[in-house]
């Protein structure tokens, strides 16, 4: 997470996208991600997985229990097509 007053990293989480996404371990898959504002000083991370056909909406922030970091959470995960058949 980038603090936009000093233009530093203040922060860093990640996620497991073979959990997430409910992928085979070695799974041949392919993410394409972009970003894009949701409001002003706040961005989010859309996620797509081609092979699946899986996509995730995802934003970055402070935690909620008062510790320090940040965390990443899911808003949407969905289907935006039908998997490829395997073989083709």
């Amino acid at each position: 997470m980038i603090d936009r007053n000093i233009g530093k990293i203040v922060g860093w989480a990640e996620v497991d996208l073979v959990n997430e996404f409910k992928l085979q371990p070695r799974q041949n898959v392919h993410f394409l991600m972009t970003t894009g504002q949701i409001a002003r000083g706040q961005a989010a991370l859309y996620l797509a997985e081609t092979t699946t056909g899986k996509f995730g909406v995802y934003t970055m922030g402070p935690r909620d229990d008062g510790k320090p970091g940040v965390i990443i959470r899911r808003h949407d995960l969905v289907l935006f097509r039908q998997a490829k058949p395997v073989g083709n």
